[in-house]
């Protein structure tokens, strides 16, 4: 496995990835580009494929850094892409001193259990913070 920076070609193969996820139509078409544009984009890598991707904010809140999507397409799974793309966006954190936050939906356990794997703590809960009716869970995090 691969992890890379992303490059403005990657962005089509992301919104696959999370079209094929979330079983719907991704609606912000500048979206990775722009994580591009200003260096927030990685990507894992496997035989030529985007496996998954790790798109980010820096400084978002104050001096923490903010995953605003971190996604493994299926048939790569379990193959520690999440884990390396996390351990990249962790070792710029520490460059910078900066702490990671990152947020899941209160029902995604898979992504649960891989925050609390990861040494995320649990900060708290947010009704309706990206859809109506839903909890999401926010973590935080200090790399090192």
């Amino acid at each position: 496995m691969r992890v890379r920076k992303g490059r403005t070609g990657d962005a089509i193969r992301c919104i696959r990835i999370n079209d094929m996820i979330w079983g719907r139509k991704w609606k912000r078409p500048g979206y990775f580009h722009e994580r591009v544009g200003e260096g927030e984009l990685i990507v894992a890598e496997e035989g030529g494929k985007v496996a998954g991707y790790v798109a980010f904010r820096r400084h978002h809140f104050g001096d923490n850094w903010y995953i605003e999507e971190l996604a493994v397409h299926p048939d790569f799974r379990r193959r520690g892409a999440a884990s390396a793309l996390l351990k990249r966006v962790e070792r710029l954190c520490a460059r910078r001193k900066a702490g990671l936050l990152s947020s899941t939906d209160s029902k995604n356990r898979a992504s649960l259990n891989f925050h609390r794997k990861s040494g995320f703590r649990r900060e708290g809960s947010v009704r309706n913070m990206f859809l109506d009716g839903d909890t999401e869970v926010i973590f935080s995090k200090k790399p090192k």
